[in-house]
């Protein structure tokens, strides 16, 4: 038997998120970000928006202005009850359900 602590998936995204936020001072809160959405399989066209992170000891949340303008089928609010969150390098990515319940993946860098 492991000695390891499994923590749920909702734990995980906070402290990704908790990660993204310690990279710049200015992800604190609202900021510039670089946004890139894949749905269907593709990679849509990226676009630099404001984006508010909000984190606190057991949620997450992320709000993206303007979203509609790269992707429409989709919220522009993702918490950690509906998404999961990661970072990879430098770059907070969402998972996520469009409002078809299609998987969408979008990735934010800081600008």
């Amino acid at each position: 038997m492991s000695n390891e602590i499994v923590k749920n998936p909702a734990e995980i995204s906070v402290a990704a998120v908790e990660k993204y936020i310690a990279l710049q001072q200015e992800n604190c809160n609202k900021h510039q970000a670089t946004i890139i959405v894949c749905a269907n399989g593709k990679d849509l066209r990226p676009g630099v928006r404001d984006v508010f992170v909000n984190v606190s000891k057991d949620t997450a949340e992320i709000i993206i202005e303007g979203l509609y303008t790269i992707y429409g089928d989709c919220s522009n609010r993702f918490t950690t009850e509906d998404s999961s969150f990661s970072l990879i390098c430098k770059t907070l990515q969402i998972k996520s359900k469009d409002a078809l319940g299609c998987p969408i993946t979008i990735e934010i860098t800081g600008v």
